[in-house]
């Protein structure tokens, strides 16, 4: 074998050893990934939620209270998320259907949501009569209430909704 013959030999087997490497290289990037990727979307057991809405009485006089105050209580052990914006919404019961939404409290803070732990309670300040035209009726509290920090997926309403509540003259 020549001198010139040897090196090209050895150039051919260098070639091949970095393409090797590249490819086992490639392989083991491309395995990392799907890893990765799996890990991300893996599908977790949903965490039991145990709310309860409240509201600090079951009926209200115009003639002797001024205001409801609603609570939502975390009994569960999982955490949920109120957003930072508005988060109880007020609904009005009327020709056999649920209607009327309007937010009525709001909060404001840094970042997109507020966390509520297990064992933890939240109050908005109590809804005046007058945001509701003082008018009698029946109604219940919504609050906003999201499974993850983005809002993205929402408690059941029904648990995240107050008994009804009637408004009398």
């Amino acid at each position: 074998m020549t001198l010139n013959q040897g090196i090209q030999r050895r150039m051919r087997y260098a070639l091949n050893s970095r393409s090797r490497v590249r490819s086992r290289a490639s392989v083991v990037v491309a395995v990392g990934l799907a890893g990765t990727i799996a890990c991300g979307m893996a599908v977790t057991a949903p965490q039991t939620v145990t709310l309860r809405v409240r509201t600090d009485k079951v009926a209200y006089s115009l003639a002797s209270d001024q205001a409801a105050t609603p609570t939502v209580l975390n009994l569960g052990p999982a955490r949920v998320f109120a957003p930072m914006n508005e988060y109880v919404y007020v609904e009005r019961f009327a020709a056999g259907q649920w209607g009327d939404r309007h937010p009525w409290f709001a909060v404001d803070g840094a970042g997109i949501s507020f966390p509520l732990r297990a064992g933890d309670s939240l109050s908005a300040f109590p809804m005046s009569f007058a945001y509701v035209a003082r008018q009698p009726g029946v109604y219940r509290f919504v609050f906003e209430l999201a499974l993850d920090s983005l809002g993205r997926r929402l408690v059941p309403e029904a648990q995240r909704t107050s008994p009804p509540f009637e408004l009398r003259p």
